[in-house]
């Protein structure tokens, strides 16, 4: 079966999948290598820095656990660029759970806004994913 021409949308999501795995990797250094210049990107987010402070145990699982994601991402992105039936699945799986994420952070917390806007973007992408033009592409 031919697949044709890969759809601009999928290089601009796995562009966001690279993307992640930048950012996944990078917060995952700076969670084992602390007192680097890296650690200046904590101040974006103050929350997850005095979470990490009062938790110092913590930071190895979530290293481990970001650096685990931004190979996943890395396979996903490359994966979707190849038309890959698996990497749009695992795709899929990551905006619902990230999805889910954001309706919690939206119902629940004091961040409405970060949630309403995160829900926003991944339903913008789970509507390009599901196209019959991105589903036709990851046909294998």
């Amino acid at each position: 079966m031919s697949r044709g021409r890969r759809p601009v949308s999928v290089t601009i999501i796995s562009t966001f999948l690279f993307a992640a795995t930048g950012i996944a990797a990078v917060t995952s250094f700076s969670l084992f290598h602390p007192g680097t210049k890296v650690d200046a990107m904590w101040r974006l987010n103050p929350d997850a820095s005095a979470a990490i402070a009062a938790h110092p145990a913590w930071r190895n699982v979530a290293g481990s656990g970001l650096l685990s994601l931004s190979a996943a991402t890395a396979w996903m992105g490359v994966g979707l660029l190849r038309g890959q039936r698996s990497a749009w699945r695992a795709t899929i799986a990551l905006f619902i759970l990230n999805g889910t994420g954001d309706l919690v952070a939206f119902a629940l917390g004091p961040h409405r806004v970060k949630g309403a806007s995160g829900l926003l973007v991944v339903g913008a992408f789970f509507y390009v994913l599901t196209r019959k033009d991105v589903r036709g592409f990851a046909a294998r």
